[in-house]
């Protein structure tokens, strides 16, 4: 959600913005300003330190006889085990005794007692929401969780409270914010020196960057599981703390299984089981022997996979787990059919139907019955509904009017961004119109006067040969004003050619009046250097039809093509009569220079260059001078700024 609205994630401006939202929906739950906050149930101290650990060790049962010695003669020590049975229930899974006790503690007077069960209370809240499934609800709970604990400068709380909400991230498929806040949790760890905490959050990293390769399939996540596994080893046989030592070659061996290192794959799960209590870590031990029968499919052993998926199938039966038995009855499926044993390809698939559909009609009932309690919890307490709703209602109002208010601005904004890309695109593709249009434009009296010239030419004795060549120049110089329409670019080569071509002719037309000399540069190679097509032409006709034509001596047009700081430098001169000050004269060759500044314009938007041309008197102010500077452009090599 805080991804899509766009906000920045420093500690500050986060903190700031997740106390406003959950202000916003749960401001009738803030009455905690004036709370006592020292106090404690002194009588039941040690026992509930006793049951943390308990609980640590999953030894829930037991937790539970300790629970229920501790004295309730004070409403500090009920509300602190009423706290403690919410854990022990959700532990157990039984959510109709959750159900009961959370309704319990809604109506307490809890929020007028102390912060510390207070804190306690909304933790258990968020645990009890993501077993609903409620994922933002629980987010809620452990945002103020962390608040609180920030206001009495309780630490241990604190990280508890970051690292059910990366727990939550996670749920809701937002590995990078679940890492952001187990790196917060980590540090805090690391600040009061409680290794045995930094140890979980390790494993916990290695988990979410596990999910994130699910989620994008991009290789560097596995780097990054293999990366955080060495500090986790190294903690985790510090502490001796084999469980999390089994858990990173779990988490390895599947890395390995990813990246088609089966054999490798098999040596870490060994290494696994060799640090397990197999006769304690069910799950761990199924999910291990698991990925063992997995590897084995992917070698094509089908044998071992079956004596593994065997082995599986024992720990998830002691697990108790439906999810596993149901996992590992798919993988005796699939193992079978490529034994060819059919007939125990069918049987184990029944069992796998079997399990799936039990689950489906678990999960049902648990509807049903969660929709019935709270119909009775509604004619029951139908008061307390009705407030309830009423504040739902209005909360769902002031929800839905913000997100209408973001949503008018975020299609505002679009439509605004829209129609200015469709208008600049627009332009551009009109520009780029022109331009074809443009590069076409040829002086039309070029073509007429010169097909004169040759029927005059033609007309004359032994000019055959001549007359042919000429054809072959004109139909050269028509072909490639036409193709030039559609290739934005010729290379050096070509264009010197059309040029060769267009002056052979102009010389037909005007016998005697000037000679060419075009120089290419050694530094410059002709068939590997790209110019913009028909870019120096404008410039030619112009020298000819308004600076040589007029001249009674012999014209001399010079242009030479070289290169200076990564750039192609292209040079015309003439010494023709130069600038002109009659308007006539002028109108053509403005026309050609617009049109030349136009299309350097568009080619500088388009690939972010600098091209450009300046015009100006030749040496001794005989003349004019024009200078073509353009990007070096290569074949297959793009600009080269």
């Amino acid at each position: 959600m805080w991804r899509i609205l766009g906000f920045s994630y420093t500690t500050n401006s986060m903190r700031r913005l997740l106390l406003f939202v959950y202000s916003f929906l749960l401001f009738q739950q803030q009455e905690i300003i004036a709370q006592d906050i020292t106090c404690k149930c002194v009588s039941g101290e040690q026992k509930f330190k006793q049951v943390d650990t308990l609980f640590e060790q999953k030894e829930y049962d037991k937790a539970a006889d300790v629970l229920a010695k501790i004295p309730t003669n004070t409403s500090s020590c009920k509300l602190e085990g009423l706290c403690y049975q919410l854990q022990f229930s959700l532990a157990k899974n039984k959510m109709e005794k959750a159900d009961s006790l959370v309704e319990i503690l809604q109506h307490s007077e809890i929020r007028k007692n102390c912060i510390e069960i207070t804190m306690h209370y909304h933790f258990q809240l968020g645990n009890y929401f993501i077993k609903k499934e409620k994922n933002d609800e629980a987010m809620q709970q452990f945002i103020l969780v962390k608040e609180l604990a920030e206001q009495i400068k309780d630490t241990l709380f604190q990280i508890k409270g970051i690292s059910r909400i990366a727990y939550v991230f996670n749920k809701m498929q937002q590995p990078e914010k679940a890492i952001e806040y187990d790196y917060m949790s980590l540090h805090l760890a690391e600040k009061i020196n409680n290794q045995k905490i930094a140890l979980s959050i390790y494993t916990n990293i290695q988990a979410r960057f596990g999910v994130w390769f699910d989620i994008t399939q991009d290789p560097k996540y596995l780097d990054s599981v293999r990366k955080i596994a060495i500090p986790t080893f190294q903690l985790a046989k510090k502490l001796n703390r084999k469980f999390e030592i089994s858990q990173t070659y779990s988490v390895l061996s599947g890395v390995a299984f990813l990246e088609g290192k089966y054999e490798k794959g098999l040596i870490l799960c060994d290494s696994g089981l060799m640090f397990l209590d197999r006769n304690k870590e069910f799950r761990l031990t199924h999910s291990l022997f698991t990925k063992k029968c997995d590897l084995y499919i992917a070698l094509k052993d089908y044998k071992k996979a079956n004596q593994y998926a065997d082995s599986s199938l024992r720990y998830a039966t002691l697990e108790n787990s439906v999810l596993s038995l149901a996992y590992i009855y798919e993988r005796m499926y699939e193992i079978a059919k490529l034994q060819g044993d059919f007939s125990s390809a069918l049987s184990y698939h029944e069992k796998f139907i079997k399990i799936r559909d039990s689950v489906r009609t678990i999960e049902k009932t648990e509807k049903i019955n969660e929709l019935e309690q709270k119909y009775n919890k509604a004619q029951n307490e139908k008061t307390i509904k009705e407030l309830s709703q009423a504040k739902q209602i209005a909360s769902l109002r002031n929800k839905i009017y913000i997100a209408g208010i973001i949503l008018a601005l975020l299609i505002i904004f679009l439509i605004i961004i829209f129609n200015r890309q469709q208008t600049l695109k627009s332009k551009q593709e009109n520009m780029e119109v022109e331009q074809r249009l443009n590069r076409a434009r040829m002086n039309p009296h070029f073509f007429f006067n010169t097909l004169n010239s040759l029927q005059t030419y033609s007309m004359q004795e032994n000019k055959d040969s001549k007359v042919a060549r000429y054809l072959s120049k004109y139909a050269k110089i028509m072909r490639e004003t036409l193709e030039s329409t559609y290739k934005e670019m010729n290379s050096v080569e070509q264009e010197v050619d059309y040029l060769t071509n267009y002056l052979d002719i102009q010389k037909l037309r005007y016998p005697d009046k000037f000679e060419y000399h075009i120089d290419v540069d050694e530094t410059v190679e002709p068939d590997e250097t790209y110019v913009p097509s028909m870019i120096i032409q404008p410039f030619i006709e112009n020298s000819i039809e308004h600076g040589l034509n007029t001249s009674q001596e012999t014209g001399i047009i010079n242009i030479s093509i070289t290169t200076n700081n990564n750039r192609l430098l292209i040079n015309i001169t003439d010494n023709g009569s130069g600038f002109t000050t009659d308007k006539k004269a002028r109108e053509y060759p403005s026309r050609a220079t617009q049109i030349i500044k136009d299309r350097l314009l568009l080619l500088n938007k388009k690939h972010k260059t600098d091209a450009s041309y300046e015009i100006g008197k030749g040496d001794k102010d005989i003349g004019t001078s024009v200078k073509i500077i353009l990007p070096l452009i290569h074949t297959h090599e793009g600009f080269n700024n």
